[in-house]
């Protein structure tokens, strides 16, 4: 049986002790965890297990990575951090939240949405009834967590709430505002070994027994300083020197808390004006009753609509938080030890604390030592079914633009012509079900839509007044997932929390009657539903009475979204510059008893960013005559290697890039590198038809009439060059280096791609690069303006890259629509690796020949940031080639497009390549149609494989991706001359 893969938050066990309970941290396929310098994140240093070679642990405490086959795991048993083999653990739960997609296996093709979180408990009292001072060593502490006769098992989440009201993370409300707690400051109150309880000077002096905490939590063992303790304010007893000061906290009781304010009931988003509440309320305010804190878990006693959005939960809770019982009295009763697990076991008993026994402090908190998640998920057909959580796996592919859901707002690809200047889609539609494997989407138009939004050539669209949707047709039409792509601004998911307007997307922020009032909070809620009639359901989870109302979406605005960052959080308490000190003693006892034994952090030698000499042997133009630019050797300028800006060493993208340039040459790296900790990509195994360009398809230089790989224009440089209005400030060692490039990129260009320049401006280059057969990029025609700046060559030249995907998204991670190229080698990239940066000794063929063959390579997809560590992953196979085959239809656009619309400089150029019938002509448009008519063939009929192994997105896609391939044929046949 194959081992489980394990994602960030999973709660696992080690297969050779069941007690133990860990939370994973990073793992190889969460590409959002791999923050360099992991030991720099954590209060406790990082253990390795045994099993890990010290090599691989010293590479991952540089770059963050978890080695293949491997997890950083959190113990909450021991206390620990751990870097440990996954062969070596089980999986008991994964988290997840309302709004996941999620696949059965990361083959597959559908995914479905989590609809219902229900959350099951394992609990364990932080304060036991026996004896108190048991727990105030490492020792002590350890053995109550581990003692499962206090243990609670299988308690529902709906029971529970945070200890803490006023959490990171925490939504709440004031003064019409709502905003998101990020940092919180408080005051702790500690039980001496003694007995004496005191309000210690300053919690930041303050270090648990085993780890670092940034926030401390009732039943916490602490210890500080003894200054700290004599500085406090003592509750009960007072201070005495003898007692050793180490304790467990009996109070957190929260002073200040820093906001970010996301939205105003009368005003909108901060964006729209100046006033609101302050960035920190302080204790007089979270004392009273002004503030709320939204609680996600409420649902209506009854659905207001009818049907079953009562049933629907939403919960956070994670292993090691801690948490009360919102009904203490009814589950003594409920948990009285006599209750069965349906596995026959006891499920426990509640031995309520009694305040007697504790000073008057309620120790009725429990710690989450794990769960068990149960979800309902409506899967993209519409089927519904209830999951164990760890039977389900997140799906990669969420981000794609091409990626539907039932429910979801879609418009299409074509505009409405328009006389002004909004740009507004031809068709709006809702979602009604998904064909997956086919990537085919049935949807429901809605007849009288009009959706308006800033153009979408911005980099933000949005929409704009007037938009509405109306009520869809009953009429359900097959479409390409490529036809079609989510509403901006007006689709929501559910977990999303938004506001309500009074009608439909206003020209104000300012709110009507039958808007909320200021005590009635019935503007804010969670979408929880996306119903099939295009209207959304939204729980006003704040109400006194919770209810449910359905929304038209053009009324919702998006406050804030689990599952993004799309707000900035503030920073942290250590920001707030909060004295919580009586008087600011910052006395220092010089008794040893004093002494707190340091946080270690372990960073050995290897793990440490190495500050190596530039290298200054190569090269240079100072002191040079005008006549040297011949005696440079191109194959060693070369010999620094580009690193695209995702991937973050050579060797890694040897494993990646399969068609790599024969002109790249790697640099010999300073240590040896580490085997390969994936298998290399298999090429899929095809039972179709073969496709075989001309091995000499594109040796462009050994044809008759070839046009010259380099040249400088006596014309004037086109006025749709990016950077024609940048002045021409040239020094003349400038000059003298521009020339020595010249006259490499006139001896050493690849065959596939065509320099020009100007006369009158020797500093500006535009390029034409025809994509490498093999890849989705194969005989497309791409270009990019470069400028040759003041500071060049000590500074990268400037590079832009030409989009002519209207709006419909990238066609390669490393090319933005904007225009900008994420290339190290252009310092659009930070790289610690000295030799993947611009220095003095690279060249603009370097840079040419990178994005030849490091950018448009075989599977683009591993160029993502962070990406590369999924080559070769089960998980990755099926993104990549749905990544392939949407690339490869929009590359073909890009023949047509160069074709309709001359380029000027390669005009003539682009015309012999694609169209010229001259002897010695290529003729890649002729090409071009026949690969792709080969590809509809490998791709349609009964009998053709269909599968993640078969279908790389290249010479086989999907049926939706084959309606769209089909257009763009014609568009090329229509090209064709006669």
């Amino acid at each position: 049986m194959a081992e489980p893969s394990f994602y960030a938050e999973d709660i696992c066990t080690l297969k050779s002790d069941p007690s133990s309970k860990g939370i994973v941290l990073r793992s190889v396929t969460d590409v959002d965890t791999h923050d360099p310098r992991p030991q720099s994140e954590y209060g406790s240093s990082i253990q390795r297990h045994h099993s890990i070679p010290l090599a691989k642990f010293r590479k991952f405490l540089k770059d963050g990575i978890p080695p293949s086959g491997t997890v950083l795991v959190s113990w909450n048993s021991e206390q620990t951090i751990e870097l440990i083999p996954t062969s070596r653990l089980v999986l008991l739960d994964r988290a997840l939240l309302v709004g996941d997609v999620v696949k059965r296996s990361p083959q597959d093709f559908k995914s479905g949405t989590v609809i219902s979180v229900e959350e099951y408990c394992t609990l364990t009292p932080v304060c036991p009834i026996e004896d108190f001072n048991d727990l105030l060593s490492a020792e002590g502490y350890k053995n109550n967590l581990l003692d499962s006769r206090n243990f609670l098992f299988n308690v529902p989440a709906i029971e529970l709430k945070h200890s803490q009201a006023y959490h990171e993370g925490a939504l709440i409300f004031y003064q019409d505002w709502v905003g998101r707690i990020g940092a919180a400051d408080d005051l702790v109150t500690i039980r001496l070994g003694n007995g004496t309880v005191v309000e210690v000077a300053d919690s930041e002096e303050l270090y648990t027994i085993l780890m670092e905490y940034d926030k401390f939590e009732v039943g916490d063992i602490v210890k500080t300083k003894k200054g700290n303790l004599r500085r406090g304010t003592w509750i009960f007893g007072s201070y005495n020197a003898s007692v050793e000061p180490v304790g467990q906290v009996v109070k957190v009781r929260t002073i200040r808390v820093a906001v970010n304010w996301l939205y105003s009931r009368l005003n909108g988003p901060p964006a729209n004006h100046d006033a609101g509440p302050p960035e920190e309320l302080n204790s007089d305010v979270l004392d009273g009753d002004e503030v709320r804190v939204y609680d996600k878990s409420r649902a209506p006693s009854e659905s207001t609509q009818g049907g079953s959005s009562n049933t629907i939960f939403d919960y956070d809770f994670q292993a090691g938080d801690r948490v009360i019982f919102k009904d203490l009295a009814g589950a003594a009763v409920k948990y009285d030890g006599s209750r069965l697990l349906p596995d026959g076991n006891l499920q426990g008993k509640l031995r309520k604390v009694p305040r007697t026994a504790t000073l008057g402090f309620d120790m009725n908190v429990y710690r989450v030592l794990s769960l068990r998640t149960e979800v309902l998920v409506q899967w993209q057909d519409l089927s519904v079914t209830h999951e164990h959580s760890i039977s389900l796996f997140p799906d990669p592919n969420i981000e794609s633009d091409e990626e539907v859901w039932p429910g979801e707002i879609v418009i299409t690809s074509e505009r409405k012509t328009t006389t002004g200047w909004a740009d507004q889609p031809a068709q709006v539609g809702v979602v009604h079900s998904v064909k997956a494997q086919e990537r085919l989407a049935q949807i429901r138009w809605f007849p009288d839509a009009v959706l308006k939004y800033t153009p979408f050539s911005h980099a933000h669209v949005a929409l704009l007044p007037g938009s509405h949707l109306g009520t869809p047709s009953d009429v359900l039409e097959d479409v390409s997932l490529y036809d079609i792509m989510t509403a901006p601004d007006i689709n929501k998911r559910r977990g999303d929390y938004v506001a309500i307007f009074p009608t439909d997307h206003p020209s104000t922020w300012e709110r009507t009657e039958g808007g909320g009032t200021s005590s009635e909070l019935d503007w804010f809620g969670a979408v929880i539903n996306l119903g099939l009639d295009g209207l959304f359901t939204v729980r006003l989870g704040a109400l006194d009475t919770v209810r449910d109302v359905q929304v038209a979406p053009e009324r919702l605005y998006l406050v804030y979204s689990p599952d993004a960052d799309i707000y900035d959080d503030v920073d942290d308490e250590d920001d707030m510059m909060i004295d919580v000190g009586e008087n600011g003693d910052t006395d220092e006892d010089t008794d040893p008893d004093d002494a707190v034994e340091p946080i270690v952090e372990y960073f050995t030698a290897d793990g440490e960013k190495l500050n190596e000499e530039d290298d200054h042997d190569a090269w240079s133009t100072e002191g040079e005559g005008e006549g040297e630019s011949e005696g440079i050797d191109p194959d060693t300028l070369m010999n620094v290697t580009a690193v695209v800006t995702p991937l973050r060493t050579p060797s890694s993208r040897q494993d990646i890039a399969n068609d790599r340039m024969s002109q790249v040459r790697e640099s010999t790296p300073s240590e040896p590198p580490e085997p390969a900790e994936l298998p290399p990509v298999p090429l899929p195994i095809f039972q179709a038809e073969s496709i075989d360009l001309p091995a000499d398809l594109l040796s462009f230089s050994s044809r008759a009439g070839a046009p010259q790989s380099f040249a400088i224009l006596e014309e004037s440089p086109p006025s749709d060059h990016r950077y024609l209005g940048e002045p021409a400030t040239i020094a003349t060692q400038g000059m003298r280096r521009i020339g020595k490039e010249h006259g490499i990129l006139s001896t050493s260009l690849p065959d596939s791609i065509f320099v020009r320049t100007w006369e009158s401006r020797l500093d500006l280059l535009r390029v034409l690069i025809i994509g490498p057969v093999g890849t989705p990029y194969e005989l497309a025609p791409f270009i990019l303006d470069m400028r040759l700046g003041p500071t060049f060559p000590k500074e990268p030249p400037e590079a832009f890259f030409h989009s002519w995907t209207d709006g419909r998204g990238p066609i390669n991670p490393n090319l933005y629509e904007d225009g900008k190229i994420c290339l190290s080698l252009l310092g659009t990239w930070h790289t610690d690796e000295k030799n993947e940066s611009w220095n003095e000794n690279s060249t603009i063929l370097q840079v040419l020949v990178s994005i030849l063959g490091l950018v448009l390579v075989k599977e683009p997809y591993y160029n993502e940031a962070g990406f590369e560590v999924r080559a070769g992953t089960e998980e990755a196979k099926l993104p990549s080639a749905l990544y392939n085959e949407r690339t490869y239809f929009k590359s073909r656009a890009f023949i047509t497009h160069a074709l309709l619309q001359p380029v000027s400089a390669f005009q003539e150029e682009i015309k012999w390549l694609y169209v010229s019938r001259e002897e010695g002509a290529p003729r890649l448009l002729d090409e071009a149609v026949k690969v792709a008519e080969t590809v509809v063939r490998n791709s349609e009929g009964e009998n053709v494989q269909n599968s993640p192994q078969t279908r790389d997105g290249i010479r086989q896609i999907s049926k939706g991706a084959v309606v769209t391939l089909k257009r763009k044929i014609e568009a090329m046949k229509e090209m064709v001359p006669a």
